[in-house]
């Protein structure tokens, strides 16, 4: 008798957690966005960047796009630093890669 009571016990408390989570991602979802939090549609754009595709802040539960890398290569230089940005590389990475050799 004791064992059933704590598996009633069990199911009543992981019944309410799960409530509890389906709670707060509803009410999560609901408000958009965190404050204080800017999107990149929001950020200010410098004139060089102006022309370059942005990035969206990907939504968790999509999959990103498969990058095409044909896209992203230019013969041109700022034109090929200003893809990289696009896609999200970070400024780390193009530093590196752009320091001459």
């Amino acid at each position: 008798m004791n064992a059933r009571r704590l598996l009633i016990f069990s199911l009543i408390i992981n019944l309410g957690l799960i409530g509890t989570l389906a709670w707060l991602a509803k009410r999560r979802a609901a408000s958009g966005s965190e404050p204080g939090l800017t999107t990149v549609k929001d950020a200010p754009r410098s004139a060089a960047s102006k022309a370059a595709p942005v990035a969206q802040i990907a939504d968790p539960a999509k999959p990103a796009p498969p990058i095409d890398w044909q896209m992203v290569e230019s013969e041109d230089y700022k034109k090929y630093i200003a893809n990289l940005r696009a896609i999200g590389c970070p400024e780390e990475t193009i530093r590196t890669s752009s320091s001459p050799t």
